[in-house]
């Protein structure tokens, strides 16, 4: 690294405190940089490479092992080394200075091997939801912003022309320009930050979890249970996730929460991990199995047209509670909730036991939607038994008609095209539920 190149980026962001004291902002803001060229070739790419195609996906023309595919107003590029570099075509942005972040983040997280500048963001922002928190802490800094949009972004002004010089400059002497030295007051400064960032917005409590192992435990719990204050929102479920990871056990400050939930005000979701953390810790277990009961009689969910947590709560009861979960699995079947019904289809045909069978075909022969119904079929066809197998090919309804002529798909015809699809999804989905219920 040209140390004038350095003087030149502090030049830039002169007055912004704090921009290159945390290591984790410094090597997010280079690859930043590097992410721009990345885009910049694409593009480049585009008009040369991609300029006759006329097909929407293939192998790149005279770029070997690279792939591409037009998707919507976008393009994605993927190579070597897991490169994926996508980007979205905007008016007045012909060489790619918009960044979406989520495609930032998808890039940066699947690089295999990831070169040293994305090695170095990782070991301290190793989640979609740490990288995102980094880029929001970026644009209130003013490093990037956008005038029209709080989800894309630009390099701001400042840097317009030092990216990619930036983005060429390699790695050495980044470590010490971005305090990556600073040993322990760094990891203690890390802790800080990340925790300061919850504490400022609940609305980022996701990153809880990826907190564990990194930063002090009794700061975490500390800051996890602050969120119980608050509404009960989503945050005050992953508050909850990072308790359970960190070993903690419920005791009085999760009794007043459980003491506010109400399935006719809130989302399931909070009940739902403070039900699995009491009978996973076997503490308040009358407690959790009231939550259980209660919130899957409440056929309507705040903001839901149904339960979505229907299939949660079968998976709950046949691991902790056997006695419940009959009914609970055949009102997931019957789920108002589609997604409910295909993870709860899709653990019975992992599980394979006589009753699941008997529960799927039972759901089949009641079911009056032929999405549902070939979907339950569908999940049957990975049973072996022969007399189980007769059956649900008996119960498959015939496929939706497709008009000559027709403009679009009714939503049947889609799920009937994505239906084998669909199903394997939703068997890989739920395989942590089945691990837990057979385990190895």
């Amino acid at each position: 690294m040209r140390a004038e190149l350095l003087e030149a980026l502090r030049a830039g962001l002169e007055g912004r405190s704090g921009s290159l004291k945390h290591p984790w902002l410094g090597w997010l803001l280079l690859c930043l940089c590097r992410q721009r060229e990345r885009q910049r070739w694409l593009m480049q790419v585009r008009k040369t490479h991609l300029v006759d195609i006329d097909e929407d996906h293939g192998e790149v023309p005279g770029l070997p092992d690279w792939s591409y595919q037009f998707h919507g107003v976008g393009l994605l590029l993927s190579g070597p080394g897991r490169e994926h570099i996508d980007v979205d075509f905007h008016v007045g942005d012909p060489d790619g200075r918009t960044v979406d972040p989520y495609f930032f983040t998808r890039r940066v997280l699947a690089l295999d091997p990831p070169e040293l500048p994305e090695r170095r963001l990782r070991a301290w922002l190793d989640s979609s939801a740490l990288l995102v928190a980094g880029l929001q802490e970026l644009r209130e800094m003013g490093l990037i912003g956008h005038p029209k949009s709080r989800h894309l972004f630009e390099l701001e002004a400042s840097l317009g022309e030092l990216w990619g010089e930036l983005a060429a400059s390699g790695s050495e002497g980044w470590d010490a320009a971005f305090g990556e030295n600073g040993g322990d007051w760094v990891r203690a400064e890390f802790g800080r930050w990340s925790l300061s960032l919850v504490r400022r917005d609940r609305s980022r409590a996701q990153i809880l979890g990826d907190l564990v192992g990194r930063v002090d435990p009794v700061a975490l719990a500390a800051c996890a249970r602050e969120i119980y204050v608050g509404p009960v929102d989503a945050g005050t479920g992953r508050a909850i996730e990072a308790l359970m990871a960190l070993g903690e056990v419920p005791g009085e400050a999760e009794l007043a929460l459980a003491a506010r939930l109400d399935p006719a005000q809130h989302n399931p979701f909070t009940a739902c991990r403070l039900a699995r953390w009491c009978l996973s810790a076997e503490v308040h277990t009358g407690l959790a199995v009231r939550f259980i009961t209660d919130f899957a009689a409440c056929r309507r969910s705040p903001g839901f047209r149904g339960n979505p947590f229907d299939d949660e709560y079968a998976f709950l009861a046949l691991e902790f509670r056997p006695e419940l979960a009959p009914a609970l699995v055949a009102q997931a079947l019957r789920s108002g909730t589609p997604s409910s019904t295909h993870r709860m289809g899709a653990l019975l045909s992992l599980l394979q036991e006589p009753w699941c069978a008997e529960a799927l075909l039972q759901a089949a022969r009641e079911s009056q939607e032929g999405s549902r119904t070939r979907y339950l079929v569908a999940c049957l066809q990975h049973f072996e038994d022969p007399v189980v197998l007769a059956e649900s090919i008996s119960l498959m309804p015939a496929p939706p008609q497709f008009r000559e002529g027709e403009v679009g798909y009714t939503g049947e015809q889609v799920a009937f095209l994505n239906l084998r699809g669909e199903v394997e999804r939703s068997r890989r989905s739920v395989e942590a539920v089945f691990r837990r219920l057979r385990p190895q």
